[in-house]
């Protein structure tokens, strides 16, 4: 599934909602170290060699691709195999090293600061608090955003509908989804979700596309 193309942004747009990781940033290395991260908790948690590790995460994230008619998140394939989002997310934030790998962003710092301005922002990610708060410090956007809403604040998961919701009642417009963008890399998982709610949606694979989405944002309120 693909989201509709070319949806008009609301007239009165009142937020962006952003997903994090591969969104506002997109690195292939740290990508592999989560995936590695989830192998080595399964040989830990289960006494299980890395071969075995693998076969029973791969068969699972296939198995759920086949149900689902997409490829879930690292969180949900581990909450499959027993393993539920605080254990995955306290081990994440122990194993994984981030800080080598991402720099500020100014450049994106200072079109998510013109846009808060006048549109209130906000951060909706599967990924832990801690962790969310450690990529954000790194990436120079700890004070790009209205709110922040991580699994940890949320205790819910994307694709659920209840992460949005949950998000639009911090921000004050829980009846207000038509009038909002939602931003991700992932169709089913980050935007379909919002597109439920009423969202306008914007798929973004690259830092150039994200650009391009804040620059249409910018145009947009401008008029």
């Amino acid at each position: 599934m693909t989201p509709t193309r070319n949806q008009p942004l609301p007239h009165a747009l009142l937020a962006v909602f952003f997903d994090m990781d591969g969104t506002l940033y997109h690195d292939e290395v740290i990508n592999q170290r989560y995936r590695q991260a989830a192998l080595d908790l399964l040989v830990e948690r289960f006494s299980i060699t890395a071969t075995e590790a693998k076969a029973r995460f791969d068969e699972q994230r296939k198995r759920m691709t086949a149900q689902n008619g997409y490829k879930p998140s690292i969180t949900r394939s581990l909450h499959g195999l027993g393993i539920d989002w605080p254990d995955w997310n306290r081990e994440a934030l122990a194993r994984l090293e981030i800080e080598d790998r991402l720099r500020p962003d100014h450049h994106l710092a200072q079109g998510l600061k013109s846009l808060r301005s006048r549109v209130k922002l906000s951060v909706v990610t599967n990924n832990s608090g801690p962790m969310t708060k450690k990529t954000l410090r790194y990436l120079g956007l700890s004070d790009c955003f209205d709110d922040v809403v991580s699994i940890t604040v949320s205790e819910h998961m994307k694709p659920d509908e209840a992460i949005y919701h949950c998000a639009l009642s911090r921000l004050g417009l829980s009846d207000k989804g038509a009038n909002c963008l939602v931003v991700g890399d992932r169709y089913e998982i980050d935007l379909l979700p919002g597109e439920n709610l009423g969202m306008v949606s914007r798929l973004c694979q690259t830092r150039v596309r994200l650009m391009e989405i804040l620059d249409e944002v910018e145009r947009h309120l401008q008029g």
